[in-house]
């Protein structure tokens, strides 16, 4: 066989692995930097760790001033939300919007959790504006980093944002339009996981003219 039937060959072996090895490497792990607080605190030789749909996808030690710096699996289209010491912290991102904002592979991320999730004030519920087809909802003291559920009538609605979580103070804030044109009051509740709630009153316009004649 001739030098140049060997190195065709050699060639064609090797486009044919090229892309078996590149598929089994997979996309590299993007890696997050940032500072990690626990009750407001920089967290110091704390653990971090990155999950996917309830499995760990990263894991790394903070270092005496809370800073981590953490290698993450990816995977398209799924949250990845973080705890620090195994308390859940702020904030979770999709991947979308990792891949939107990240500089290259790398992301600057702060984590925020709280060793007690109780409520740091009672809690309330207020609506701006309390009348019209759209409202601001303002909630304070739920239980800090907790999903909210937000109502209207006793049944849950659309939020942007969405999902809700309440801060590290029990505060949140969530825009929604009423699901009903029909004139009347109603009433706008939100509740968080582990059972605090409040409701508050608000009222459908009648947006009808004066009839005319037959």
């Amino acid at each position: 066989m001739s030098k140049l039937k060997v190195l065709v060959a050699v060639m064609a072996v090797i486009a044919l692995l090229l892309p078996t090895t590149a598929f089994a490497m997979g996309e590299p792990p993007v890696t997050f930097v940032g500072t990690a607080y626990l009750d407001n605190e920089p967290a110091a030789f704390a653990t971090v760790t990155a999950w996917i749909e309830g499995v760990e996808a990263g894991r790394a030690i903070t270092r005496a001033d809370g800073s981590f710096h953490i290698n993450v699996e990816e995977r398209p289209g799924n949250t990845v939300s973080f705890k620090v010491d195994g308390f859940p912290a702020l904030p979770t991102h999709s991947w979308e919007n990792w891949r939107a904002e990240m500089m290259g592979r790398y992301f600057t991320l702060d984590l925020r959790a709280v060793t007690i999730l109780e409520a740091i004030e009672p809690v309330g519920l207020i609506l701006s504006p309390s009348e019209g087809l759209a409202t601001t909802v303002s909630g304070v003291g739920f239980t800090p980093l907790s999903a909210i559920t937000v109502t209207f009538d006793g049944e849950p609605v659309p939020t942007v944002p969405a999902p809700i979580y309440a801060d590290i103070e029990g505060r949140f804030i969530a825009m929604l339009v009423a699901p009903t044109i029909t004139p009347g009051g109603y009433m706008i509740g939100a509740s968080d996981a582990v059972g605090r709630s409040d409701q508050a009153a608000f009222t459908v316009p009648d947006l009808r003219g004066p009839e005319g004649p037959e």
